[in-house]
């Protein structure tokens, strides 16, 4: 008879948990060996695919319990372990607003190494720095693929101090045949790519903080993707959060003087937010039977694949790649920048996850918005409008909604 998650007892500890998921492990290891060689296609392939969904299961658990165990020492009273537990959630929430900072950074530091104009741009009201490369479609495959070049040489070694067990995970991963799932993982970060070829031409376009305004759409076409794929009809809740983020989406559009094409710009940070809305929501049938650190090796190195292979491509003279003598050894060092940014925030927030949760984590990155434009208003002089930073607000406003709902909607149902 099949078995799921729901066969497990949820009121146990992780550890009893762990030891009930190897005792099942154990029978259906047992089954399997008795049907080999006698219904290849039949018990033993369902049995497979148990097998397959527990030891993901085991693997998750063995980090919790590595997680729990380094975060949560044994404490000698109830009141310490109170005020230590407080202590973990405001560590976690400061290392999850760092993560946001450092993720604004690197959307103000693309835009620096972006040119729109001949004009430099001036940093931090000290220094002049002028743009090494147009932002194009070529232009920004070739920053993406510099910066993935710095991510996979790294991530390998942070993923295996994160979650020793991720090798054994991706060995298991690519030995099931299990096309579906492969397909979920691999296409999550196709949309990922996606997402970052538009974001980065959104900001080269448009100012930093109004492309990554814009790009916060991504919630509502979750929903509605939720609603048509699913049938996870939107709360009321969710509904006016989904009107107030596209009123603000609406009064953050830029109104002119904007150096760069500002259709060009809405367009592409509009196909950024759709786009990621498809990874996130790939990203959670994936992570199903694959932990989420190894699912996002998969997803980085089919972002380095990807856009690789596009600067391949035959594309048009004004769709590629075009860069300026003496810009080369900029733009080599501008994506390790931006490939140690990316690592960085990834970092901070996987940590910020194991202290303080994953719901408080999300609400804390909603600010993303916000932070870039003050990044963008304090780094690069990037000022915007009084209608603008309406815009940007509300669109946070309701980004924070629909996580707060998330989080509220469990102890609701209880």
């Amino acid at each position: 008879m099949p078995m799921d998650n729901t066969d497990l007892d949820n009121s146990k500890t992780p550890k009893d948990t762990l030891k009930q998921v190897n005792q099942q492990l154990e029978r259906l290891l047992a089954r399997q060996r008795e049907i080999d060689g006698r219904d290849a296609n039949g018990d033993s392939a369902r049995l497979l695919e148990e097998i397959q969904t527990l030891e993901a299961l085991a693997g998750r658990l063995r980090s919790q319990l590595e997680m729990d165990n380094a975060a949560s020492p044994p404490a000698v009273a109830a009141a310490p372990a109170k005020t230590q537990k407080e202590s973990q959630v405001l560590t976690g929430l400061l290392l999850a607003f760092l993560s946001a900072c450092v993720l604004s950074l690197f959307n103000v530091t693309l835009k620096i190494l972006l040119k729109v104009s001949p004009n430099p741009r001036e940093v931090l009201g000290m220094f002049e720095v002028q743009g090494l490369i147009t932002p194009g479609l070529g232009n920004s495959l070739l920053i993406l693929f510099v910066r993935m070049i710095v991510v996979m040489l790294v991530f390998p070694l942070l993923a295996t101090f994160l979650y020793p067990s991720v090798w054994d995970d991706l060995k298991r991963f690519i030995q099931s045949n299990d096309y579906s799932q492969m397909l979920k993982v691999v296409g999550s970060g196709f949309f990922l790519f996606l997402s970052q070829v538009f974001i980065y031409i959104a900001i080269g376009n448009i100012p930093t903080g109004i492309a990554i305004t814009i790009f916060f759409i991504y919630p509502i076409v979750i929903i509605f993707a939720s609603w048509a794929l699913f049938g996870d009809r939107p709360t009321l809740a969710r509904l006016v959060a989904m009107v107030v983020i596209g009123a603000g989406g609406i009064l953050a559009l830029p109104q002119g003087g904007v150096e760069g094409n500002i259709e060009l710009g809405i367009s592409a940070a509009i196909a950024a937010g759709v786009t990621f809305a498809g990874y996130v929501l790939l990203v959670g049938l994936g992570t199903k039977k694959l932990h989420p650190i190894p699912f996002t090796m998969v997803s980085f190195a089919a972002i380095f694949i990807f856009s690789g292979i596009s600067l391949l491509l035959p594309l048009p003279p004004e769709l590629g790649v075009s860069i300026e003598s003496g810009t080369q050894l900029g733009l080599l060092g501008g994506g390790a920048v931006l490939g140690i940014l990316t690592l960085g925030s990834y970092l901070l927030n996987n940590f910020a996850i194991r202290f303080a949760g994953p719901a408080l984590a999300s609400i804390v990155g909603t600010s993303g918005p916000a932070l870039t434009a003050l990044f963008g208003l304090f780094v690069i002089g990037e000022a915007l409008g009084n209608q603008q930073w309406l815009g940007l607000g509300l669109v946070t406003l309701g980004v924070l909604g629909i996580s707060l709902e998330k989080m509220l909607a469990p102890k609701k149902a209880s």
